[in-house]
């Protein structure tokens, strides 16, 4: 067993000193100037311009690009982006409709995914889009991260990304949905007058500031926190591994399960709730009075603080249960 840790360590080493070799030498022949990696790599600067009268939806479908949203004033959007032999890009509009999307001219060098890695990576879009463009927005990325950080007030968003982060913040819109494979999701001021679906493999997902009809969280690797939460109607979280965090979560109906992780919960309001957790503890505190609640405990080998009780004059429901693992919940006005 001693044996095979030790020859895995020599090889991750090993990938570790060839790696930083062949940076070295690639930042040598640059001649320590990174701005003329462009021309080693053969990257050309592209822009796209566009006016956004008669366009009310916006489709992206980039490669091995990191993507980047900046607000601009005026009824124009500007895409500036980098193309190589490798890859370059179709941007069309039809119907109203402007689609961008990447067409692959030639399989890549093992070569030129090192000079296109980590410090060197250059291939990026930048869509400088106007804050008066309320359309659909659909974004689908392989590898890159995903960011816009400037208000925008849009109709029903999407965004699809293979590996890669996604940050998002001062967004309106009536929808959101985001399915991501590897890489984790962070949302901040959100306002949404319809639903939020997030659906992550690995990475995790956090959501601060953010109001919406309802919220669907699916997460299979990753924690989960929910920071100034609120839902009209309801809230549902599923997650395989991870700790589940509800800081001044606001809801109707909430339900929170966890395979393998505890509950954590500060100040949660919600009058119909279910916390399910088959490895991990569940604690924290519930605005309400405890007797206006009917709950049902189930614990198979851990303690409680809370005992089982009825109340059919009520609709406050909690349900809360554990196979391993204590509950301490209590209640605040």
């Amino acid at each position: 067993m001693n044996k095979s840790r030790d020859l895995l360590l020599k090889v991750a080493v090993a990938f570790i000193v060839v790696g930083i070799f062949i940076s070295f030498v690639a930042w040598i022949v640059a001649g320590f100037d990174r701005s003329n990696m462009h021309k080693f790599r053969d990257l050309e600067e592209m822009r796209f311009d566009a006016s956004l009268v008669d366009i009310n939806e916006i489709n992206f479908d980039t490669a091995n690009s990191a993507f980047r949203i900046e607000s601009i004033a005026g009824n124009e959007i500007i895409i500036e982006y980098y193309q190589h032999r490798y890859l370059s890009y179709e941007i069309l509009v039809v119907d109203g409709v402007l689609t961008m999307r990447n067409t692959h001219t030639g399989r890549r060098p093992w070569t030129h995914y090192v000079m296109n890695s980590g410090f060197f990576n250059d291939e990026r879009v930048t869509v400088f889009l106007p804050a008066s463009f309320n359309g659909d927005l659909n974004i689908q990325t392989r590898t890159g991260s995903i960011r816009s950080s400037d208000t925008f007030n849009l109709r029903n968003v999407v965004i699809t990304a293979t590996t890669g982060s996604i940050f998002l913040s001062n967004i309106t819109a009536e929808s959101l949905q985001i399915v991501a494979s590897t890489g984790s999701i962070n949302l901040t001021n959100i306002d949404l007058n319809g639903s939020l679906r997030t659906t992550n493999t690995t990475g995790s997902v956090r959501l601060n500031n953010v109001d919406a009809y309802n919220i669907e969280v699916t997460a299979n690797t990753g924690s989960v926190t929910f920071d100034r939460v609120k839902s009209e109607t309801s809230v549902k979280i599923d997650t395989t591994t991870g700790t589940i965090r509800l800081i001044r979560v606001t809801t109707d109906y909430l339900v929170a399960r966890a395979n393998t992780g505890s509950i954590r919960m500060t100040d949660l309001q919600s009058p119909i709730i279910t916390l399910d957790t088959r490895t991990g503890s569940i604690n924290g505190n519930i605005i309400g009075r405890q007797n206006d609640y009917s709950i049902l405990i189930n614990s198979s080998r851990g303690s409680s603080n809370l005992n089982n009780q009825v109340r059919p004059d009520t609709r406050e429901e909690l349900r809360v249960t554990t196979t391993t693992g204590s509950i301490r919940v209590s209640f605040s006005n």
